[in-house]
């Protein structure tokens, strides 16, 4: 098994590992994933609201059948 520096990785991905438009894109990447962690949360807080105060399981239940 071969043991890469970071020299050859940096030609086999085409470009150096730690350059700047890849640094770019991974804090894009993170951010978009707070993103996507508080709409989660939100929606999740939200669904429990209308669970427990209204009666939607029921809406639901009989919306499927």
């Amino acid at each position: 098994m071969n043991i890469l520096d970071t020299k050859q990785i940096a030609v086999v991905s085409g470009g150096e590992f730690y350059s700047g438009p890849n640094l770019a894109a991974a804090s894009r990447f993170a951010g978009a994933l707070g993103f996507l962690a508080g709409s989660f949360q939100a929606g999740y807080t939200a669904g429990q609201w209308l669970n427990q105060n209204t009666p939607i399981q029921r809406w639901i239940s009989e919306a499927l059948y």
